[in-house]
């Protein structure tokens, strides 16, 4: 018993770099990123250098002290197209609607899997975006309203059941 506590304690690992947290799986991949809700409007943040070099400054410092925050963004891959990674210059419409509909049965997991944690995990939204890396890739980013502790094991910790039940889940 006191193996296998052990080991589902290291099934995640966070990390903190540049005023975000990276999230790995046990095979060190990356999984997602936490986005902690650090107080800033996007009215506020000042376009030049030294707003932004402010902004960092007073990032780290929090991270530093540990302070605690009132919500976070989760983010974490969604589904990945296979539509336009084709080496062709078309694809014809059956190949396509093949493809598409095994990302349609993905979503449908995603939906139902919404629908039963908004509540458990203080999801308040969420959103989905395309992947800077990989136009092919959809990401969807989780609101969390909770508290949290600028702290890595403290994330972790509050990440864990969220994580956990998504990768049960076949989504993660």
């Amino acid at each position: 018993m006191f193996l296998r506590k052990d080991k589902d304690n290291k099934k995640w690992k966070i990390e903190y770099d540049e005023t975000i947290f990276k999230i790995y799986d046990r095979n060190n991949d990356l999984a997602g990123y936490f986005f902690p809700n650090y107080g800033f409007m996007s009215d506020q943040k000042s376009n030049s250098d030294n707003g932004e070099e402010v902004e960092e400054t007073i990032i780290d410092a929090m991270n530093k002290e540990h302070k605690e925050v009132s919500g976070g963004e989760i983010l974490v891959p969604l589904v990945k197209l296979d539509l336009l990674d084709i080496e062709d210059e078309h694809v014809d419409l059956d190949s396509a609607y093949l493809r598409m509909e095994a990302d349609l049965q993905r979503m449908d997991a995603w939906k139902s899997w919404m629908r039963s944690n908004l509540d458990r995990y203080n999801i308040i939204g969420n959103g989905i975006y395309t992947s800077r890396e990989d136009r092919n890739m959809l990401s969807i980013a989780l609101h969390l309203n909770s508290q949290f502790v600028l702290h890595e094991k403290d994330i972790g910790l509050k990440l864990k059941p969220i994580l956990d039940s998504l990768s049960e889940c076949g989504l993660l």
